[in-house]
């Protein structure tokens, strides 16, 4: 059942050399600790861990904040969209869609699964274009607002977010970038870009209430 179906169902035979072998080992004395994780004193590794802690904190309640506020602003949109934008986003929808409910599934389940998802396609297809409307909407709002406050990107900033995205795709930073340019998907990057820091602009200046829940 190896995900390679190239390599699905053979044999290989192999030898294996053991080079070493590692086991973990009680840390005995605070001055061992200190000096496994490269700080001077226990105070300063309680330092560190509280500003670590801060930073995700801080992080996460951005997160929220941003989240919470991109809520707020397109609530209650209702505009007509571009039907060429709309036609592109459905089908990338409905792509994710289908992929979110083939993942995980076995390969001699995956035709059964297939049959089903045609007979849900109609619905399926209400789904994705809801959800493709909502999120043109939303990001033609904060494409607008990024012009009026006169947000723009820069090279830095999309090498930074396909560096990260990078990490995920498990391709080099330069190498993602060239798929991205031959396939015509780069200009996706920049739109990517653009709405997180029109995003965060807006969570920055926005006025906050806090409330008990």
């Amino acid at each position: 059942d190896y995900t390679e179906k190239e390599l699905a169902g053979k044999i290989a035979k192999y030898e294996i050399k053991v080079l070493e072998v590692q086991h973990k080992t009680p840390i005995e004395s605070d001055e061992e600790l200190c000096s496994k994780l490269t700080v001077k004193s226990l105070d300063e590794l309680k330092e560190s861990i509280t500003k670590q802690f801060e930073a995700e904190l801080e992080n996460s309640y951005k997160t929220i904040k941003c989240t919470k506020v991109v809520d707020i602003l397109t609530k209650d949109l209702s505009f007509p969209v571009p039907p060429d934008m709309l036609q592109d986003s459905t089908t990338n929808e409905l792509n994710m869609l289908i992929n979110a409910k083939m993942q995980g599934v076995k390969d001699e389940d995956k035709a059964k699964l297939e049959e089903e998802l045609k007979k849900e396609k109609e619905q399926l297809m209400k789904e994705a274009k809801t959800n493709a409307a909502k999120k043109l909407r939303n990001f033609l709002l904060l494409r607008k607002i990024g012009k009026k406050e006169k947000i723009e990107v820069v090279e830095e900033e999309v090498d930074k977010h396909i560096q990260n995205m990078s990490y995920y795709y498990g391709y080099k930073p330069e190498e993602l970038k060239k798929r991205l340019v031959d396939t015509g998907n780069i200009s996706q990057v920049y739109d990517d870009v653009l709405i997180n820091k029109v995003t965060n602009f807006i969570a920055e200046n926005a006025k906050v209430e806090y409330i008990k829940e």
